[in-house]
């Protein structure tokens, strides 16, 4: 994963999708007037909103105090805990 990034608080890498999906996600995007990266990011947020606000105050507390403190793993901790993607 690329993590070099100009804003701390942003990560850049690569994803794989199929070219129908991208297709829409491009068409979501230009609609919204968004880029497709800034469209990806809010559908994202927005499922993970819907998934959590099921979740007590308290428990979405956590999750966006993980969020906002999380770090992402190098390859070398992902090897180092044997985590499988």
């Amino acid at each position: 994963m690329d993590t070099t990034n100009n804003n701390e608080n942003e990560v850049r890498f690569t994803v794989r999708m199929k070219e129908s999906l991208y297709e829409l996600l491009k068409e979501s995007a230009n609609k919204n007037k968004r880029s497709i990266a800034k469209e990806l990011e809010y559908i994202a947020e927005q499922t993970l909103v819907q998934k959590t606000s099921k979740l007590s105050p308290k428990i979405r507390a956590i999750i966006q105090d993980l969020i906002n403190t999380a770090e992402p793993l190098s390859e070398e901790n992902i090897k180092e805990e044997n985590i499988k993607f």
